[in-house]
């Protein structure tokens, strides 16, 4: 059975042993995992494309809930104004009813008060009827009878005109009253009609304010879906993101206890894999070989350099397996050397990152970068601008350079003619 060591092992065993590009870097796979590193770089990328993805579904549906929600308002509004409508007309029309009741009280009374006034008309013309009739011939009883007679008759025509008149505005009134009944029933009537219309927008709006809360809450239950899935996303591009991490991390003491683990299990007689010959898109030449040109990636001041320092106000001494550098905003950054862009993207703690492989399984590492020039399995040449600088943090940092040999870090100015250009 062939062993990869301990290191390989332990990273396997993490459930992130699928990143392989970052194993690569790390304890210097062979050559054999490029086609691999490919296409677990795109499954990286798939990765990022999918939050991406995530993250605009649930903004395209956050802003649909937004829109429901403002019709929902809309729609409540509007169920209030139809509300207080409907309660409007309610009073109205208890008030037209009320109205209604008095004149029919009224005309009931006007009616009667015609029909008595009629009823002592007809009483009084009879009385006057009958004691004419009961007197003495006018002919026979003289001039003076006949002028009483006269005088009777003058007097029943006035009374007979004024009670005319009497009857005649009782009946008006009753005929006016009857009129305004008429109209108030005719409104009342209008009124009915109008609540029921309104009834039926009530009930248009309730169907569809529940329908759009139906809609909502499935939304809801789709957005917490999406941000479930985003979730579980985001956490696998962290753990990529800290299996990459871990080519600035770690200890040299670990490293130098794995090489020598190595080294006795080589001795004890198991077999190691050898590495294969690499593609020739491959075969460039080794940051180690003297016999080649390894120019400086940046211009700018170094802050840190490589190995172990002591930070200022602090007792700890802390290692840097690269170089720390400030330099102008958007400066150029230099690949050293000839090589191939094995991975380029995000990495906690040093944002935009390239790192391009050479021959010899040697590597430089480039981080702190702003704008990218180059993308995964670009070959590029030495001296070629493939990024350039960010804004400085608050520690005046915006570059840091590394380099590796056999997934092990190494002073880089022990391969560079000079560290800043």
């Amino acid at each position: 059975m062939r062993r990869l060591g301990p290191v390989m092992d332990r990273w396997l065993r993490s459930g992130i042993g699928g990143i392989f590009i970052a194993v690569v870097l790390l304890v210097g796979a062979p050559s054999r995992s490029y086609g691999e590193d490919e296409q677990l770089t795109a499954k990286l990328q798939k990765i990022k494309a999918d939050v991406e993805s995530a993250e605009s579904e649930i903004a395209r549906m956050k802003s649909e809930f937004g829109a429901l929600l403002a019709k929902r308002t809309q729609l409540e509004e509007s169920l209030k104004k139809i509300k207080d409508e409907d309660r409007a007309i309610q009073r109205k029309i208890g008030e037209m009813k009320e109205r209604a009741l008095s004149l029919t009280g009224e005309v009931t009374a006007s009616e009667q008060r015609a029909m008595e006034q009629q009823r002592k008309i007809q009483s009084r013309l009879k009385a006057m009827y009958i004691n004419t009739a009961v007197s003495a011939n006018p002919v026979i009883s003289g001039k003076a009878a006949r002028g009483n007679l006269e005088r009777l008759s003058l007097y029943a025509r006035k009374v007979r005109d004024f009670d005319s008149r009497l009857f005649r505005d009782a009946s008006d009134a009753v005929a006016a009253l009857m009129q305004s009944r008429v109209a108030l029933e005719s409104a009342l009537s209008a009124e009915e009609k109008l609540r029921e219309q309104l009834a039926l927008k009530r009930k248009d709006a309730e169907r569809e304010s529940a329908k759009i809360k139906s809609v909502t809450e499935e939304l809801i239950a789709k957005q917490k879906v999406a941000q479930e899935s985003l979730a579980l996303l985001q956490g696998e591009a962290k753990k990529v993101e800290d299996m990459i991490a871990s080519l600035t991390s770690g200890d040299e003491d670990e490293e130098t206890e794995t090489r020598s683990e190595e080294s006795e299990q080589d001795k004890s007689g198991d077999v190691v894999v050898p590495p294969p010959v690499a593609p020739k898109d491959l075969m460039q030449p080794s940051l180690f070989d003297r016999s080649v040109k390894v120019s400086a990636p940046v211009s700018g001041d170094v802050l840190q350099t490589f190995g172990r320092s002591k930070l200022t106000n602090f007792a700890d001494m802390v290692r840097s397996k690269g170089i720390e550098f400030s330099t102008p905003v958007g400066s150029d950054v230099h690949v050293v050397q000839n090589g191939k862009v094995v991975f380029a993207g995000m990495m906690p703690g040093y944002d935009q990152v390239i790192v391009v492989e050479h021959g010899g399984r040697s590597y430089s590492l480039y981080g702190r970068l702003g704008t990218v020039a180059v993308k995964t399995g670009d070959i590029v040449e030495h001296d070629q601008v493939i990024a350039f600088t960010s804004a400085a943090d608050a520690k005046g940092r915006n570059f840091y350079f590394e380099v590796r040999k056999n997934g092990s870090p190494v002073d880089p100015e022990t391969v560079l003619v000079k560290v800043s250009r």
